[in-house]
């Protein structure tokens, strides 16, 4: 399900390395912690790195599973509280005249019994509105 989708006038390079890396993260309101494990190589923010995210709904651990520079950026929640079923994440790039489109999809079900339907929308919610703001913050950095 596609949660976020935003334009940026900057060159896919640039939107894929601020998007793809946790760090610039902290720029988001309600972002309280972001804490990074890159990998050895060329793409330290690739295939096997893990982020860990606290904001004020959740906390997750990620584990990067697919990076395709400059193009697709996926990831898998490794933990989470409260306790989900998450089958993935996306973030793909597409170059296009004047700047970059960049869609973000997830899946994923709060495995809380009775509630978890009905949480698992309020989070879905939640998760498009910290993407959006996600994107806003990446558009006020990426014009500087």
């Amino acid at each position: 399900r596609t949660l976020g989708a935003a334009f940026f006038a900057a060159p896919i390079d640039v939107v894929f390395d601020w998007l793809t890396d946790a760090d610039n993260y902290r720029a988001m309101p309600g972002v309280l912690h972001v804490k990074t494990y890159p990998v050895d190589g060329a793409e330290p923010n690739g295939i096997g790195s893990l982020r860990e995210l606290t904001n004020l709904a959740m906390k997750v651990t990620e584990e990067v599973t697919a990076f395709e520079r400059p193009h697709h950026m996926s990831y898998v929640f490794r933990a989470t509280v409260p306790p989900m079923q998450h089958d993935g994440a996306t973030m793909t790039f597409h170059d296009l005249e004047g700047g970059t489109e960049v869609a973000w999809t997830t899946s994923l079900q709060l495995t809380t019994p009775v509630l978890g339907r009905l949480l698992t929308r309020g989070y879905l919610w939640s998760l498009g509105l910290g993407m959006r703001m996600l994107f806003r913050a990446a558009e006020r950095a990426l014009a500087r």
